[in-house]
C-alpha cells in the first residue's frame, strides 16, 4: 500500500536539463555618430552599456540604457542594437527569451 501524501514525502517535479545555451551575436549593425553631437566632445572611451532581452526570434527587443553616455549617443546606440541579430537562447534545444547586460564601445 502506498504511504499518503506528508510534507516529508510529497512528490517533486524534478527538472532534467540537457544544456542551457547562451544567445550569440550572428550580425551588428554600426553605431551612426548623431548629427547634433560634435564626436571631438565624446570622452575617452565612450561606451554605453544597455540591458537587452534578446527574443526567443535572435531580435534584440526591450533595450534600455544602464549607463549613459549622451542622450543623442544613447539613442544612436539603442537604434543600431534594436537591428542586432543573435542565435538566441536555447533550453534543451529550444530558444527562449534571455535578458544581458550589453557594452557598447565607440571608440
Amino acid at each position: 500500500m502506498p504511504l499518503p501524501e506528508t510534507p516529508g514525502n510529497a512528490a517533486q517535479n524534478v527538472r532534467i536539463s540537457t544544456r542551457v545555451i547562451a544567445p550569440h551575436l550572428i550580425s551588428a549593425t554600426n553605431v551612426v555618430p548623431p548629427t547634433t553631437t560634435v564626436s571631438k566632445a565624446v570622452p575617452v572611451p565612450a561606451r554605453v552599456g544597455l540591458d537587452v532581452t534578446v527574443g526567443a526570434n535572435g531580435k534584440a527587443q526591450n533595450v534600455k540604457v544602464r549607463q549613459s553616455l549622451t542622450p543623442e549617443w544613447d539613442a544612436s546606440v539603442i537604434a543600431a542594437v534594436k537591428q542586432f541579430h543573435f542565435t538566441p537562447a536555447t533550453l534543451d534545444g529550444q530558444p527562449f527569451a534571455t535578458k544581458l547586460h550589453l557594452i557598447v564601445d565607440l571608440c
